[in-house]
């Protein structure tokens, strides 16, 4: 059987320039000489079947170029099944390997990126970190100074509890009243009896 173009199915050989086989050299793909003049104009040309090749080393894919293709000359043989099949494993090994170069860039790429991200995630732990640390001072102010306002109302509140009282006892008794217990929040802080105001 004839090898045949698989895009177009015309029948390779090497007498007519367009149905002249063509290798890529990065898949080792073959198709007749007009095909790949063809691909190679359109934009981006990448390999028609799309076996990644041309994207395994460099990690994207990237336009084919006439130099990716070589034209090579069909030599009919007898099947030699022993080498053909090594010539499979090696072609395969070098598609693995290929593979392989790329998957090892690309974790390598992710691996920084995530080098990266940790580095962000810790210093907005770090800054978050202080932000309730300055949370909790601020709310240990406030609480302070709620119980100083607390306790300022509180001795406020006696006081005039106390003024109340002795103004009470001044206009129902007649006697003169004990004043010997009796001071008034005045500056300065002085004994009086009922009738001295502050």
């Amino acid at each position: 059987m004839l090898p045949k173009c698989p895009i177009c199915s015309s029948v390779l050989n090497n007498v007519e320039t367009e149905l002249r086989p063509v290798v890529l050299r990065d898949c080792g793909h073959v198709l007749c000489f007009a095909c790949f003049h063809a691909v190679i104009k359109n934009k981006p040309g990448i390999c028609p079947f799309r076996c990644g090749a041309d994207s395994a080393q460099s990690g994207r894919e990237r336009p084919l170029r006439a130099q990716d293709g070589r034209i090579v000359t069909l030599s009919f043989k007898e099947a030699d099944p022993q080498r053909d099949t090594r010539a499979a494993i090696d072609k395969r090994r070098a598609e693995l390997g290929r593979a392989r170069m790329g998957v090892r860039k690309r974790f390598k790429e992710l691996s920084g990126d995530v080098a990266h991200l940790k580095v962000l995630v810790r210093n907005q732990e770090g800054i978050i970190d202080g932000r309730f640390k300055y949370i909790a001072r601020q709310r240990a102010t406030v609480d302070r100074l709620r119980a100083q306002v607390a306790l300022k109302q509180q001795v406020l509140d006696d006081a005039h509890r106390r003024l109340d009282a002795l103004r009470a006892r001044g206009q129902n008794s007649t006697e003169a009243p004990d004043v010997s217990l009796v001071y008034v929040a005045c500056a300065p802080a002085r004994r009086i009896d009922v009738h001295t105001r502050c």
